[in-house]
């Protein structure tokens, strides 16, 4: 499921969030302010193609020990 990735993955960047597989409102709010600190021109918490490829990004440049 393509919304618990996007949780999981929120959560190895270091956000709190729970793992629910549901696209819920703490999910959205959190990648609203993922988005607001590295993507300010779009925080409208929907995941788009770019959103994606900067957590990537972020997760490979900053790995979890």
């Amino acid at each position: 499921e393509f919304i618990t990735k996007i949780q999981q993955q929120l959560n190895q960047f270091g956000y709190s969030l729970a793992i629910t597989g549901i696209w819920d409102k703490p999910t959205k709010q959190t990648l609203e302010a993922f988005q607001y600190h590295f993507r300010p021109e779009n925080y409208s918490g929907t995941i788009d193609a770019e959103t994606w490829a900067i957590l990537q990004a972020l997760i490979q440049k900053y790995p979890s020990k």
